[in-house]
């Protein structure tokens, strides 16, 4: 699918663990495969995120891995596929397995959707 909005924003839900979760860190970049860690990404700690840079017309990848309270952070970095083209949908949910556990993101993107 491919979205109008060039700066995409990402919801997910907080996973289950032991010890509380404090945040997350992030990457976004064209690799699919990229494994995000403490030094590589970038840390917020809410469920959600807007994007602030424009990104171009392309496929992009939304890295996404969870670090609890004893500092601990997932093994499993999460992927999402992002597709900019300026063709639209108004929103998406995307789930991923990540370890055991099902991570839901709802991605706003805006505009119209085009068939």
């Amino acid at each position: 699918k491919k979205y109008l909005k060039t700066k995409p924003e990402f919801t997910w839900t907080e996973p289950t663990d032991a010890h509380s979760i404090v945040g997350y860190y992030y990457l976004l970049d064209q690799d699919p495969t990229t494994k995000v860690t403490k030094d590589t990404g970038i840390f917020v700690n809410d469920t959600s995120l807007k994007i602030t840079q424009r990104l171009e017309n392309g496929t992009w990848y939304f890295h996404l891995v969870a670090e609890d309270s004893l500092g601990n952070i997932g093994k499993n970095t999460a992927h999402f596929k992002v597709n900019v083209n300026q063709v639209a949908l108004r929103k998406i949910i995307i789930s991923s397995s990540v370890g055991g556990a099902v991570v839901f993101i709802a991605l706003a993107v805006g505009g119209k959707m085009k068939k």
